[in-house]
């Protein structure tokens, strides 16, 4: 038993040496010697006294690979050298256990992923193997009736028992705890069961050196309750994650102003009296945008300009029709001439709307127009064709006019001229 345990010593000190530098990170494997104390229960208790299997040190070599971070298959062999006794007397003075088990460790904690000072990671674990009862000085046997067995007779009482030599299955059971010193080391602490059935026959002395089998199996299950303290050391260590180095930033360089040139955009305002505006904007170069200052902040042109209607968007301007405006029981018709021009604010003045369409005259004009709508209680924001067809006076300023101006475009002050034509008038049947 020293020996196994020397060679195992030695054999986990240069993985050790041979591993390489100190890093810190997981592992995949584990290895190492260790040991401890058992106490059995009893395998029979026949009249003559109990017989059990005494308490003392033993010793194991565990190897674990660890295939997930919280699951790993463990392979443990257990050895230890103690008496059988009957009523708490030695009967055989030598009995060699040896123990090895597939175990299945199931980690409560799975240690970090980075090693960064010392770690307990606990566990349970079950597992299956075989267990070799060989007592020491175990010869030959004659047994009456069957052929020979090795083992070693005992008496306990009036009766004679016989240990045997043989392999039988065992169970193992435990609890434990592995405690990360550093990056390569490990103490594991566990307290388990390895349960297990010793073949023990009882016989009887037929001749001399010839037995004779009275009853096959009269042991019971005995556990070996243990606890044990070992030094692992870890291996298949993860590599750590590449750290990768990024370039020193530029130099800080304070970014140029954006470009930003100042002006001035006329629109239409339909919905107050002052028929067309100029206000100031600001015009980006690089994004090519159009701010202006509202509410003492910039916002784009296109969301603060007034949703206007347009004669572009007219359908008597689309079919080419004339704009149709009655006048009691006449009408005046305008239809568009020239070309479409930019006006400043102060050269038109808006003198009413049709179907929503503002509508304009010149400033020379607008004056007689917006006094007869006035006289009739009207404003320039009303009906044109419901004002005149209720007052001639008005269609007959529409008509004195002779020009008015529909606007095309909502930004820039675009507006379409319009001619009166001859005047239509109503016949009565």
């Amino acid at each position: 038993m020293r020996t196994m345990l020397r060679s195992a010593a030695l054999l986990g000190l240069g993985l050790a040496t041979v591993a390489g530098p100190l890093r810190p990170q997981g592992y995949r494997f584990d290895l190492g010697p260790g040991g401890g104390y058992s106490w059995l229960s009893r395998s029979l208790a026949p009249a003559g006294g109990k017989v059990r299997f005494g308490d003392g040190v033993s010793g194991r070599f565990q190897g674990t690979a660890w295939l997930l971070p919280s699951v790993g298959m463990r392979a443990n062999v257990a050895y230890a050298d103690l008496p059988l006794t009957v009523g708490g007397k030695t009967a055989i003075g030598d009995v060699n256990l040896w123990a090895g088990t597939w175990d299945l460790m199931l980690r409560i904690k799975p240690p970090a992923e980075s090693f960064t000072g010392p770690e307990v990671s606990p566990y349970v674990v079950v597992g299956a193997g075989a267990r070799m009862v060989a007592p020491a000085g175990a010869l030959p046997l004659e047994m009456v009736g069957s052929k020979a067995v090795k083992g070693v007779p005992f008496a306990a009482g009036t009766d004679t028992y016989y240990l045997r030599r043989r392999l039988t299955f065992a169970a193992l059971a435990g609890l434990g705890t592995d405690v990360r010193l550093t990056s390569r080391f490990a103490l594991r602490a566990e307290v388990g069961d390895r349960a297990f059935e010793p073949s023990i026959d009882r016989v009887a002395l037929a001749t001399t050196g010839t037995y004779q089998r009275l009853e096959a199996g009269v042991a019971s299950i005995t556990h070996e309750v243990y606890g044990e303290l070992g030094l692992h050391v870890l291996a298949g260590l993860r590599p750590p994650p590449a750290i990768a180095l990024a370039a020193p930033p530029p130099e800080y360089a304070e970014p140029a102003p954006p470009v930003e040139t100042v002006t001035r955009i006329c629109f239409v305002d339909a919905g107050g009296v002052r028929a067309m505006r100029v206000v100031e904007a600001i015009v980006r170069e690089e994004t090519h945008d159009t701010l202006v200052v509202v509410n003492w902040a910039r916002r784009p042109v296109r969301i603060v300009l007034p949703d206007v209607p347009l004669a572009a968007a007219a359908p008597w301007y689309l079919k080419g029709e004339p704009l149709r405006i009655p006048m009691g029981e006449a009408r005046v018709d305008f239809v568009p001439f020239g070309v479409a021009h930019v006006v400043s604010p102060g050269d038109v003045v808006q003198v009413g709307t049709v179907a929503g369409l503002p509508v304009f005259a010149g400033a020379e004009n607008a004056a007689a127009i917006v006094a007869a709508l006035e006289a009739e209680g009207l404003t320039p924001l009303d009906d044109l064709a419901e004002a005149g067809a209720a007052a001639p006076a008005i269609g007959r300023a529409l008509e004195a006019a002779g020009t008015l101006y529909v606007p095309l475009s909502t930004r820039g002050c675009v507006v379409q001229p319009l001619q009166r034509v001859e005047t239509t008038r109503k016949v009565r049947g």
